[in-house]
Order: structure tokens, then sequence, then C-alpha cells
């Protein structure tokens, strides 16, 4: 008996020590640290995203405020306003012509020349205005006129419109040493007839220029008149070559009656010429 009581004693006494051992264990066993820092890490994640989303919610925000600030400031000025300029040239046209002549602006009037076939003097045909030039130069003795023709220059002096002053024309050239047919050559030219839209001053001034080139009398008080037309140039027309040699022809002065003769019939050709080209 008593054996079998050590015997079950013993065998109690493991069993109590194993127990007691394996609650210890239990108690003494530290946790999983995984799951701690799983969850910490979770929650740091979804800080960060929160705070990641704020900051983007933020920057677009700003952006579109900018966006909008800089739009308005823009529409301000728009683009291709037209800026005034204060006195330019357009302006000072209006007011009168470069010599203080006759006002460019207004209502525009159609101007209708009236020319007709004439006979002139042609001196020489050229392939370049520079030869043209240099023979006027050298025969500045009689006043001349540079105008092209079919791809070539001509330069030409004196409209003649009757017999009588073709013959005092000729008689003038003889006693320079100019030979017809080789110095010289009569020859028929056409001036058209146009019609031409301008300003209602230009007009009135065109107009007043056709009245002095259909007169008969070509006299001192002629070529008075038609240098107080000159004088008031409008700006339209103030660069045109042919009124140029208009200008040139009557500020010389002639030294008897046979040269004015020839400067009034050149300075009417030059005046033809300019209504034929406008």
């Amino acid at each position: 008996m008593d054996e079998r009581k050590k015997v079950r004693v013993t065998i109690n006494q493991d069993d109590s020590k194993d127990h007691r051992s394996h609650d210890l264990e239990k108690v003494l066993t530290p946790k999983s640290k995984g799951i701690h820092n799983f969850s910490g890490k979770k929650k740091f994640s979804v800080t960060i995203l929160r705070a990641v989303i704020l900051a983007v919610a933020l920057g677009t925000l700003f952006g579109f405020a900018m966006m909008y600030f800089f739009d308005l400031s823009t529409d301000q000025t728009p683009v291709g306003t037209p800026v005034e300029t204060i006195g330019t040239q357009d302006d000072d046209d209006g007011e009168e012509g470069s010599n203080g002549g006759t006002s460019d602006q207004g209502d525009s009037t159609v101007f209708q020349t009236d020319l007709s076939t004439h006979e002139v003097i042609q001196l020489g045909v050229f392939s370049s205005e520079q030869n043209a030039r240099e023979l006027q130069l050298h025969l500045d003795f009689v006043p001349s006129v540079v105008t092209e023709d079919n791809g070539q220059y001509v330069l030409l002096t004196s409209l003649l419109k009757s017999s009588s002053v073709e013959e005092e024309v000729m008689n003038y050239f003889e006693s320079n040493g100019l030979e017809r047919n080789e110095d010289y050559i009569s020859k028929t030219w056409t001036f058209s007839s146009e019609e031409v839209e301008v300003p209602d001053g230009v007009y009135e001034w065109l107009n007043h220029g056709e009245e002095l080139i259909h007169e008969t009398e070509l006299n001192g008080e002629w070529r008075d008149r038609v240098e107080d037309w000159l004088s008031q140039l409008p700006n339209h027309y103030s660069d045109h070559n042919y009124l140029d040699e208009a200008i040139n022809i009557i500020t010389g002065q002639p030294s008897n009656e046979s040269e004015q003769l020839l400067q009034n019939q050149t300075l009417l050709l030059a005046i033809y010429l300019f209504y034929d080209a406008i």
C-alpha cells in the first residue's frame, strides 16, 4: 500500500509540476510583436494618406484661385486693342496739303479725265530711265519730261495743239542746232480718259487743273495760275513724278518768248501725263 501511495504521489507531483510549468509559460511568454507593429503601421499609413489628400486638395484649390486671379488681371487689357497715336502724318494729311493746299479728307467723288490725242516732240527712246535722264541733262536748254511707254523710257517735250505752235517750236530747235528726224521727231501721243474715285477736296483740285490744261492761250497769266495751282498740291499727289517735272519746269526763268513758249508747252505736256497716269 505504501508503495502504491508513493507511486501515486510521485505521479501526482509530476503532473502538478507540469501543470504549473504550463500555466507559467502562458503568463511569461510574450505576446506576438507582429500583431502590435501591424496595427501601428496601419494607423501611420492612414495618417500619411490623409495628409497627402489634404495637401493635394489645398494645392488644387490654391491653383484654381491663382488662375482665376491672373485671368481677371489679363482681361483688364484685351489683346489687340488699338492704341491711339497723336500727331501722326495721317492726322496731318486731313488738315492741308504739303504746301498748305487742299485737304485730302472727306467724302469721295468720281473724277473723269477728258483727254485726247495730240502731237508731241520725241527727243529719244531708251531701255533705261538713267539713259533718258542723261540726255535730259545734256539737253538742258530744252525742257523735257521722261515717261515710260511699253517698257521703254521716252524723252518728250512740248505738247502741240496747233500748227502755229508746232512751227514756233521747230524754229527754236533749229536755232539751237537740232535737226528734225535726226535729233527729234514729231509723234502722235494718245492720252487715256479714265474714271478715278478721289476725296472731294482732291476732286476740286483736279477739276481746277483740268480747266487749266484745256485753255487755249498759254501765256504768262496762264503760267502764273498753273504755278498757283501746283502750290496747292494735295498730299494725295505729293510724290508724283510728272508733277515734280512740272514744278521743275515752272521754276525755270525763260530769257525770251521762244523759251517761254517751249516751257509752257512742256509744262502742259507734264500735266497731261499726270492726268493720264492717275
